[in-house]
């Protein structure tokens, strides 16, 4: 269990929450819900730790988007193109559903650390 007081619990729910919701609306900007809160709860480093790690993971959901978008217009003319396209929901839906299950843990006073922010490069130097 890992305490948080009620509002930095809230805070870090909506950086995640945010994050998925923006991602589910408009897929190239699902980063800017956690960088928001991010920037408003500078002081609270619990609040920060959270919105960090979602930003991070909001980041490279979008960079995964983006990449399979180009490399299937690149490859559309030998056939396979489609494929990358397909492969883009992948972190479309990642994007939309880690959130959630990251602000549930968050709301129920656990830490929740998202399969993809850095965090395991970090730990192979």
């Amino acid at each position: 269990m890992y305490e948080l007081s009620t509002r930095d619990r809230n805070w870090s729910t909506a950086a995640h929450l945010a994050g998925g919701l923006l991602m589910f609306l408009t897929p190239s900007f699902g980063f800017l819900g956690p960088g928001l809160v991010w920037l408003i709860n500078q002081d609270k480093p619990d609040v920060v730790g959270h919105a960090r790690d979602a930003f991070k993971f909001q980041v490279a959901m979008t960079a995964s988007i983006w990449l399979c978008g180009i490399l299937g217009a690149a490859t559309s003319c030998i056939l396979i193109g489609p494929i990358f396209w397909l492969l883009g929901f992948l972190p479309w839906l990642a994007g939309i559903f880690a959130p959630l299950r990251a602000a549930h843990q968050v709301n129920n006073g656990d830490r929740y650390g998202y399969p993809i922010t850095g965090h395991d490069a970090a730990r192979l130097r």
